[in-house]
């Protein structure tokens, strides 16, 4: 997967209406069925190296940076962008809804390797869209 290199803050979703966004791997799927979303707005409306394909991680695929957050952040601090945060009360959204409740939202703290879930029309979390990485041959 590639990462964006910019990051915001926002909301899940104006609403607690379930929409299906439930899959645990894939986040393209998810972000396609997120409705009234500052969180898909902002990932969807990124146009970063010329693509427009961006979405929100599954959690997941959060899970996968998570693993790999060390070799991440010293590449993105090479480029001089915005690491991703390692600080113990910065949580990242997800894409996923919460398949027992769907008026929540799953999010993941890099710092602690932790995963919440919390109401996605309440807390403001950052966002980190990602894109999948294709080769043309």
């Amino acid at each position: 997967m590639v990462i964006a290199k910019v990051e915001t803050t926002a909301i899940w979703s104006n609403t607690l209406t379930e929409v299906g966004a439930d899959s645990y791997t894939d986040g393209q799927y998810n972000t396609n069925r997120m409705i009234d979303s500052p969180a898909k707005d902002y990932v969807t409306g990124l146009r970063e190296g010329g693509y427009d394909d961006w979405y929100l991680p599954s959690v997941m695929e959060l899970r996968l940076l998570q693993q790999n957050i060390i070799s991440i952040n010293t590449i993105l601090e090479i480029c001089g962008v915005t690491i991703i945060s390692m600080n113990d009360d910065i949580h990242y959204w997800s894409s996923t809804e919460n398949k027992v409740n769907p008026h929540i939202s799953e999010a993941i703290r890099f710092h602690l390797f932790d995963r919440i879930s919390q109401e996605k029309n309440i807390y403001a979390k950052k966002l980190r869209a990602i894109r999948k990485f294709e080769i043309d041959l």
